[in-house]
């Protein structure tokens, strides 16, 4: 055996091989690991830039009106225009909240789990959509 722990060339302890394997194996899952957690930042990014919504811009210029109203003077609208507002962001985290559990539910096979998350779902799309459904029912 030589100064370099070999005989012949050959490693005079397989340990030291097999423990050098391993940190290149631990080290590859550590790239790896670093390289997914920055492609998921990424597209969180991306996907946050491309499909913001814009749920937060209050739109009082529309002028809601209750059919029966009479008056110059027209506070209803602002009371309407801030409660669909209000309405319309309570939507959104039902919708999400319902899609979620929908999602978990289906992927764990439970049925009355999807229906309450289909009603969620659906409870949440509404509350987004109420001023078009008033305005279609013909109440505003």
């Amino acid at each position: 055996m030589n100064r370099f722990g070999t005989v012949n060339g050959v490693a005079a302890a397989k340990n030291e091989t097999v423990t050098a394997r391993k940190e290149m194996a631990n080290l590859r899952t550590r790239c790896v690991a670093w390289f997914q957690n920055c492609m998921a930042a990424f597209v969180a990014f991306v996907s946050c830039m491309i499909w913001r919504l814009n749920a937060f811009a209050l739109n009082i210029d529309t002028n809601y009106t209750v059919k029966a109203s009479v008056a110059n003077v027209n506070p209803e609208g602002l009371v309407l225009g801030v409660s669909f507002w209000i309405c319309r962001l309570i939507g959104i985290g039902m919708f999400i909240w319902g899609l979620y559990g929908y999602i978990t539910a289906r992927r764990g096979g439970d049925s009355e789990a999807m229906n309450g998350a289909m009603n969620t779902l659906i409870g949440g799309l509404a509350l987004v959509c109420m001023p078009s459904i008033l305005k279609a029912v013909g109440i505003i």
